[in-house]
């Protein structure tokens, strides 16, 4: 239920992202979030690590500076909120995926782990739809959702 919980709101901070900050820096932030678990994975499971390894991690993190250095405004005036945006994806996205790496070398088999994917992807959206129906009966009932 957590790791449905967590990837619903990824999903919705990630659309906001997209909004204010670009799509190209938003998919770029869930993108590189693979670096968290990739680390962690060489840090606590003894997962091998190699040079073409850091020379793709290397070029990634140029990709992603160049891109992120973009001063286009999306409607923030908020230059604070279109930097921090991005970072909240990337940390958010390596939580999923750092519980999803956990979760796999703990406790799932390879006959289980599909079975837990799709159990989290049905509680992101139940997780969903729960938000997006609160909106519109408040939306009814007080006007306008903020």
């Amino acid at each position: 239920m957590l790791q449905g919980f967590i990837l619903a709101v990824n999903f919705y901070l990630l659309a906001y992202t997209a909004q204010r900050a670009g799509v190209s820096v938003a998919v770029l932030a869930s993108r590189l979030s693979v670096a968290i678990p990739a680390i962690l994975a060489f840090l606590l499971y003894g997962d091998s690590f190699n040079a073409v390894e850091d020379r793709w991690l290397a070029a990634a993190l140029f990709v992603a500076l160049s891109v992120y250095g973009d001063r286009a405004d999306f409607g923030v005036t908020r230059a604070w909120l279109r930097r921090l945006l991005p970072i909240l994806v990337f940390f958010m996205f390596g939580c999923h995926f750092t519980l999803l790496k956990f979760t796999q070398a703990r406790y799932l088999d390879s006959s289980s782990y599909h079975v837990y994917v799709t159990t989290s992807f049905f509680f992101a959206f139940v997780n969903s739809v729960a938000i997006v129906s609160r909106g519109f009966v408040l939306e009814s009932e007080f006007g306008p959702a903020i």
